[in-house]
């Protein structure tokens, strides 16, 4: 039978069993585990950034993220119909204590609507949450896999960083976007502040995302609570 309800039903193979079971381990919190290590590294490589970091899920890389790159009462800028705000639980305000405002439409959003939608600091008379991220999904799942315009996302973290607001890509199904634009997936992460790819989206692997970014920020993911 072929199960088309997801691409998130795909198994592995007897090959990727074998090596699976063959694979060299060791105690990931101590740092040596060779198996994991070398993941890590070669996806931060992949991806274009100075490190990595691999967990269970796309859903705990993204509440992950969120503790990461905001703060509790903070407003995260994200598409309609975004995976953080319809599949994860109502996680996000659990764990991270934030909320989200939907922009744009089928997706994807602008600059432009970032510029609009984006709270400010320090507000003396309206006490608006403060908005402190910008969070993109490519492919966007609920809205068909759509693949966003790699000059407007471009735009959108350029605009971000301007106004001094954090960037996070859900690319759990980057992949995918990389092979329908012909974009490298490096050039595609290449304007995000945190990056998560998925190896359970039509890999055939049983479990695991990676979060990817700068040593610092990737070093705060692995003291977070949820990470550990």
């Amino acid at each position: 039978m072929i199960d088309l309800r997801s691409d998130t039903v795909t198994r592995p193979s007897e090959a990727m069993r074998t090596v699976m079971s063959r694979a060299p381990v060791g105690d990931m919190q101590y740092g040596d585990d060779p198996s994991l290590n070398a993941l890590e590294a070669r996806v931060a490589d992949l991806l274009g950034k100075e490190a990595s970091l691999w967990l269970p899920s796309g859903t705990m890389a993204n509440q992950v993220a969120l503790r990461v790159l905001t703060r509790p009462g903070d407003d995260v800028l994200v598409g309609t119909e975004a995976h953080s705000v319809w599949h994860e639980a109502g996680g996000s305000a659990a764990n991270a204590g934030v909320q989200f405002t939907e922009i744009g439409s089928s997706g994807v959003f602008t600059a432009d609507d970032v510029r609009r939608h984006a709270k400010p600091r320090n507000q003396p008379v309206l006490p608006f949450p403060v908005t402190t991220l910008v969070q993109v999904e490519n492919t966007h799942n609920r809205h068909g896999g759509i693949v966003w315009s790699q000059s407007e996302v471009e735009r959108v973290c350029a605009t971000a960083r301007e106004a001094g607001i954090a960037t996070y890509l859900d690319g759990a199904r980057l992949w995918n976007a990389s092979v329908q634009s012909g974009i490298d997936v490096a050039q595609l992460a290449a304007p995000f502040d945190l990056v998560m790819v998925a190896f359970s989206k039509g890999l055939g692997a049983p479990a695991g995302s990676m979060l990817a970014g700068s040593r610092e920020l990737i070093g705060s993911a692995i003291r977070c609570p949820m990470a550990r």
